[in-house]
């Protein structure tokens, strides 16, 4: 649920830096169920997806949600034409963490796919995964910065508005805007 704000709004977009599957174990040795549910980096919340594979954090929160769409269509772009993009989308990495224990990581259209893995006598023991929905929509990540302090007295306007604000960050499940 999101609380009326009582200042300005502050915004500050926080981006996931790109990351192969090696590079990520030493920033998450293992992946804890609690991670998988509320992922971060370096203690906070971040944003992933073409935005940040684009490292676009200058962005003033007017405008975040062109930003967002146009940095896909950029890629869109890119990848029409052929260019070669190390860390782009489709990007795959894998590594063992551990004895009989592996990590994956994707880039996907909507950002960083982590998939970990442990096998036990040939069957899997454990499997985790934390998708570009989970670092998007944290209860302190890029939805909940662009919306708290947002002001209209028109309900149908913030409805809309909301709906651009999920659309930009792409989730793979349905939503659904409840009011208190």
């Amino acid at each position: 649920m999101l609380q009326q704000a009582t200042g300005p709004q502050s915004f500050q977009i926080r981006l996931l830096p790109p990351f192969d599957a090696k590079s990520s174990v030493a920033e998450w040795p293992r992946l804890s169920t609690d991670f998988c549910r509320t992922p971060s980096w370096q203690g906070t919340a971040a944003e992933t997806g073409a935005i940040a594979r684009r490292q676009l954090n200058n962005t003033e929160a007017s405008s975040i949600w062109s930003a967002r769409w146009l940095a896909r269509l950029d890629e869109l772009q890119d990848w029409a034409t052929g260019k070669d993009l190390p860390g782009a989308g489709g990007t795959v990495s894998a590594v063992s963490v551990a004895q009989g224990a592996g990590r994956s990581l994707v880039e996907t259209a909507r950002g960083m796919l982590m998939h970990e893995i442990v096998l036990a006598d040939d069957r899997i023991a454990d499997y985790r995964i934390v998708a570009p929905t989970e670092w998007n929509f944290h209860p302190q990540g890029a939805l909940v910065d662009q919306l708290i302090g947002q002001e209209t007295t028109d309900r149908d306007a913030l409805q809309r508005q909301v709906a651009r604000a999920v659309a930009a960050l792409d989730p793979c499940i349905p939503w659904e805007l409840e009011w208190a």
